[in-house]
């Protein structure tokens, strides 16, 4: 069987509140691809996935992001491994990041150190069991819809507005894998390019992320604790004392990088050459 012309396929975009020209860019694709656009007017990432599983009646819900570039093979390769795996729970791929051509050379030489910020994902490889610790991201992953219940994204959880949580992916995958007849693999040829726009490239960006981080891990913590909770002040004060130990970690690291005073050329994950000097 030929799963690649035998599988149907529709594009559904959930424009949560957007004052740009979604509507119109939609629109303007309406005669060449099956797509189609729903509105959710309750803000927050959680709560355009809930919209989007209230009216997707599909076997399989692949999910990404608008600044996300996909390859043309993307919907084939998820096709093929969902059935050459066994019709998984849970499938993922690899994500990479796109800094453009003006990235700043702090980053270039060091994003791999805080490369949660950017939804990096790297795929074990092709078959490769998802295992607890290291799961999808949202920009590139695919669920099995009888596995999901409607309002499966926590609306505590994800990105509203400029709040910077995370997480729902994660909530979502983890209680869909501990069943034990549920599974799910890794692709090794489904990888995406995120595209970071320049304002992520700043340090500011990077502290409201790990502070959100922090406010999700905050939250988890709390809410698996056995017995008297530890007060919010004593896990502030933890949480500040992590921070600025990794903080100084990082401007000694910094220090003995700019006084080497080096020229770099690197490859980046996307597959452009970087170079830089001082």
């Amino acid at each position: 069987m030929n799963v690649e012309a035998t599988t149907k396929w529709s594009v559904l975009i959930v424009d949560n509140n957007s004052t740009d020209a979604t509507a119109e860019v939609v629109a303007g694709y309406a005669e060449r691809l099956p797509v189609r656009r729903i509105v959710e007017e309750k803000q927050g990432l959680s709560h355009a996935r809930n919209r989007a599983l209230e009216v997707c009646s599909a076997d399989y819900v692949l999910w990404t992001d608008d600044d996300v570039r996909v390859p043309a093979n993307w919907v084939d390769s998820y096709a093929r491994a969902i059935v050459e795996h066994g019709y998984p729970a849970v499938l993922g791929g690899g994500i990479f990041p796109d800094f453009g051509a003006d990235c700043p050379r702090w980053l270039q030489k060091g994003w791999e150190h805080v490369a949660n910020a950017f939804a990096v994902r790297r795929s074990p490889g092709a078959g490769i069991s998802i295992e607890k610790g290291y799961y999808p991201f949202g920009a590139n992953f695919c669920i099995r819809r009888d596995v999901l219940k409607t309002g499966a994204f926590d609306p505590a959880l994800g990105r509203v507005g400029a709040k910077m949580l995370s997480g729902e992916e994660e909530a979502v995958i983890s209680e869909v894998l501990s069943d034990p007849n549920n599974f799910g693999v890794w692709l090794g040829d489904a990888d995406v390019r995120h595209l970071i726009e320049p304002y992520r490239q700043k340090l500011q960006y990077l502290k409201a992320y790990f502070a959100g981080h922090g406010e999700v891990l905050y939250r988890i913590e709390a809410a698996s604790e056995v017995g008297p909770p530890r007060s919010p002040r004593r896990m502030l004060l933890s949480m500040y004392r992590a921070a600025l130990r990794r903080y100084l970690q990082y401007l000694r690291s910094r220090f003995q990088s700019d006084s080497r005073g080096d020229k770099c050329a690197q490859e980046d994950v996307a597959g452009r050459a970087v170079k830089c000097t001082q």
